[in-house]
């Protein structure tokens, strides 16, 4: 029996959507050869239908941390209620 090479967890609900880095931390650590540096990635991504996600992640290497944080975010997302284009919500004022 022949098998699909296709990986069985890729989903074709998130080939669409966008990815936003909101912020990128550089952290330095004195070594005794210099400065070590390594990274932190906060990435925001959504669909344009209302499911948005965020992702956190670290890495030695910025392009790391930056893939890293949206394979995170894909995997988090949830859906946002919306009432037409703007999200319903509870205003207190003092």
């Amino acid at each position: 029996m022949a098998k699909n090479n296709e990986p069985k967890h890729k989903d074709k609900a998130n080939s669409d959507v966008t990815e936003k880095v909101l912020h990128i931390n550089r952290c330095s650590k004195v070594v005794k050869g210099g400065r070590k540096f390594s990274f932190s990635a906060l990435i925001l991504v959504g669909d344009g239908k209302g499911r948005v996600g965020f992702g956190f992640a670290k890495a030695n290497e910025l392009t790391d941390a930056i893939r890293k944080g949206g394979e995170s975010a894909r995997k988090n997302m949830v859906e946002v209620t919306k009432n037409g284009t703007t999200f319903p919500h509870e205003v207190k004022v003092h």
